[in-house]
């Protein structure tokens, strides 16, 4: 659909609404001479198979929902902002248990800065990127989720939001903030799973 761009059809982020105008924007597009007839052909493909494509989306995720439903820790998971159905069932199979601490939970994820020590004075580089990279990239996204929502009015009150808020103030780049937050969503993860508890904002 980025070919319709350049005429002015743009539409607002999020898939359901996306799907909803695309067809719109093609029968319009067509209608005011912009594509030809070939051309909108194959948009109409492209507009069945994203019609499609998000369906099958939420079928899968209405699966990994039911499945979710036996597992107490992805449960407790769920709680906490920016981990929905998918990061829950994915941190819900780790072996939480073996990590003494939240830190070298959030370290098997590659979440965890590098340290490199001169003179005495402790100094914190790119983070590792080791252990499971899907794992990874989930949390940076459901953190890039809850981020972006700092942008808007009404942000809950709630300590997650606090610390993004925080990270803004000092200056710190949209990605790095991302990461960070990521690193603590892995962290409380931890904390719940161990503790048996619900996420308390």
């Amino acid at each position: 659909m980025t070919s319709l761009q350049e005429f002015g059809y743009i539409t607002k982020c999020g898939k359901s609404r996306f799907a909803s105008d695309c067809k719109d924007f093609v029968n319009d597009a067509l209608e005011n001479g912009f594509i030809s007839i070939v051309i909108y052909n194959q948009m109409l493909i492209d507009c069945r198979e994203i019609s499609q494509l998000i369906a099958r989306e939420k079928d899968i995720e209405q699966d990994i929902i039911a499945n979710n439903k036996s597992s107490n820790d992805a449960q407790l998971l769920v709680t906490i902002p920016g981990i929905g159905p998918i990061n829950a069932s994915i941190l819900s199979n780790k072996s939480v248990e073996i990590y003494e601490t939240a830190r070298d939970f959030a370290s098997s994820l590659g979440l965890v800065p590098k340290q490199s020590t001169t003179g005495g004075v402790i100094r914190l580089g790119s983070i590792t990127k080791q252990g499971d990279r899907y794992a990874r990239t989930m949390l940076i996204q459901g953190a890039r989720s809850i981020v972006m929502r700092t942008s808007r009015s009404n942000v809950p009150n709630d300590k997650i939001y606090h610390f993004i808020q925080r990270l803004k103030e000092s200056g710190k780049g949209f990605n790095v903030i991302c990461v960070a937050v990521a690193n603590k969503l892995a962290r409380i993860a931890y904390a719940c799973i161990k503790g048996g508890v619900e996420y308390n904002a």
